[in-house]
């Protein structure tokens, strides 16, 4: 789904923003564990109160990626007109 000669920064792009997400989840994570332990005193409801959040940004994602256009997506990506390979002449 992206340029051939892109292919590389792209990927690069990719693992970035994987990598910053990431951090940024296990943070707002443990923020949200310690706010809710100070609101609830108790760790079960705290946990709780994680799981049924994190069940709703599931839900959330799921709801997103059923909007994804796939077959829009490789219909674009099979107009690319193929490379001819070298050494193969022309008439």
């Amino acid at each position: 789904m992206s340029v051939e000669g892109q292919a590389g920064a792209y990927l690069a792009l990719w693992t970035v923003i994987q990598l910053v997400s990431r951090g940024a989840g296990i943070a707002a994570g443990g923020i949200l564990r310690d706010a809710a332990l100070a609101l609830t005193g108790s760790f079960a409801s705290t946990y709780g109160i994680v799981f049924w959040l994190e069940a709703i940004g599931a839900l959330a994602c799921v709801w997103l990626l059923r909007r994804a256009d796939v077959p829009g997506f490789a219909a674009k990506r099979s107009r690319v007109p193929a490379v001819e390979p070298v050494g193969v002449a022309s008439d």
